[in-house]
């Protein structure tokens, strides 16, 4: 029998400038979509084997919000020769994210949504130019490390001009307010075939959006950027009439890059050109400081109680995504991302699920729920969220400053970062910035607590 319907009001800070909001209401949005358990993006499901490939994402789970937004699709060439640029992307999204995740405005902060495609990769048929989206735009980062770990290097045509072409037809790019009119009439101008049919049926037409949105195209390889049947000077044009900045990077000498049109594809793109060593691996560095985040994260992990049909898949892959991670030096980085406003778990962790303002525990079976909590009264169910979302708050204000002590002690023996973390950074915070976000400032380490090398 279903309990009665309350309304529950509670506020739970669960990091720096984040808010939970536990409510119970009637005729919720939430009970449509999770109402049993289960939600749509839960037709996913991660592989049981760490090392098993893994298909590309079709609908992963995006955050709702209402403030500003930063879009970024990562184009990364999988051709032979580019093992250490996918190594860097895998150990450098952790980096990205942290740096995103201090952005703002009007006091909301940013959300970060990434989306991937790899070309060049001769496993991919040629009538699709070699090109395949690993995943559209997504806040779930735990489904964007596995398709960067699921990334494997093969054959080498590479078409630039192409994978962006598919980047500005195929993803759900938003606007603040309606898209201007000559962009919305520019998804039906200079298309391929596919791409016309689906800007035509309105699936990806620009959306709305009421708060900032900064749209922004990475693309990363070695071979000229002139490549290929499709011109690179048309669909950056198409990028640049949705508002969308090209940067390049090249991954060889600079002078190179600019002989072979990656410097112009930025100029293009109205973005920023840089080049990489991408064999640099500044990530990994060990630290006194890496134990105590390890311990850590492990509490973190404890605090996650997941629903749904899924949810205990769900949580496997947090845990596998620590493995991969640690397995090439980025774990810490990691730690720090899942402490921070980016990393968000509402379609599958009841406490960050608790903040949304439609959220309705009435409306979850106890199937649905973890085993502590099936039988239990309304009140005794919240009680168990609060708990988790408490330690939590504490687990990651310890997260919080033993990072930044850790990011001083790589910065006094490495120097600056360097390589694709360094470069997308870079170009980010300058875009980001020019579309009226602003940036809060780095803090300093406490003089007290956490690890201190001998």
């Amino acid at each position: 029998m279903r309990a009665s319907k309350r309304t529950i009001v509670g506020v739970l800070a669960l990091s720096a400038g984040t808010v939970c909001g536990i409510a119970i209401a009637g005729g919720s949005a939430f009970s449509a979509t999770y109402g049993k358990g289960r939600a749509h993006a839960m037709r996913y499901e991660p592989p049981a084997n760490i090392e098993a490939p893994v298909d590309p994402v079709e609908s992963p789970p995006v955050e709702a919000t209402d403030g500003p937004i930063v879009q970024l699709a990562l184009l990364l060439d999988t051709s032979n020769s580019m093992d250490g640029l996918i190594d860097q992307a895998k150990a450098r999204l952790w980096s990205i994210v942290n740096e995103m995740s201090k952005a703002s405005h009007d006091g909301r902060p940013a959300q970060i949504r990434v989306a991937l495609y790899e070309y060049g990769n001769d496993g991919v048929p040629s009538a699709v130019g070699h090109v395949r989206q690993r995943t559209p735009f997504t806040t779930d980062l735990d489904i964007l490390s596995e398709q960067l770990f699921s990334l494997r290097t093969d054959g080498g045509s590479e078409y630039c001009g192409w994978v962006v072409g598919d980047a500005v037809t195929e993803l759900d790019w938003l606007f603040q307010g309606d898209a201007p009119r000559d962009v919305r009439r520019s998804t039906l101008e200079g298309q391929t075939e596919a791409a016309l049919d689906r800007a035509i049926d309105g699936r990806h037409a620009p959306g709305s959006h009421p708060a900032p949105v900064v749209r922004i195209i990475v693309i990363a390889g070695n071979e000229p950027f002139t490549q290929g049947t499709v011109p690179h000077t048309e669909t950056i044009a198409q990028a640049r009439a949705r508002g969308i900045t090209v940067n390049t990077i090249f991954c060889g000498p600079r002078a190179e890059g600019e002989a072979t049109g990656w410097s112009r594809g930025a100029e293009l793109g109205g973005g920023r050109y840089a080049n990489i060593d991408p064999d640099t691996r500044d990530w990994a560095i060990p630290t006194p400081y890496d134990g105590d985040l390890e311990a850590l994260n492990t509490k973190l992990n404890t605090t996650y109680l997941p629903y749904g049909e899924d949810g205990h898949r769900f949580a496997f892959r947090q845990g596998q995504a620590d493995r991969q991670n640690r397995g090439i030096g980025a774990l810490y980085e990691r730690v720090k991302s899942k402490a921070s406003k980016g990393y968000q778990n509402t379609s599958w962790d009841l406490v960050d699920a608790a903040r949304r303002k439609d959220f309705d525990i009435a409306e979850l079976d106890d199937a649905a729920l973890p085993a502590k909590m099936r039988g239990k009264t309304i009140d005794a169910k919240l009680e168990i969220i609060r708990i988790a979302a408490d330690e939590r708050v504490r687990v990651t204000a310890d997260i919080a400053e033993i990072s930044v002590r850790r990011d001083e002690f790589i910065a006094e023996k490495a120097g600056k970062m360097r390589g694709l973390g360094a470069a997308i950074i870079g170009a980010l915070r300058d875009q980001v910035r020019a579309a009226g976000l602003t940036f809060e400032a780095a803090r300093p380490a406490p003089e007290t607590g956490g690890s201190d090398s001998d």
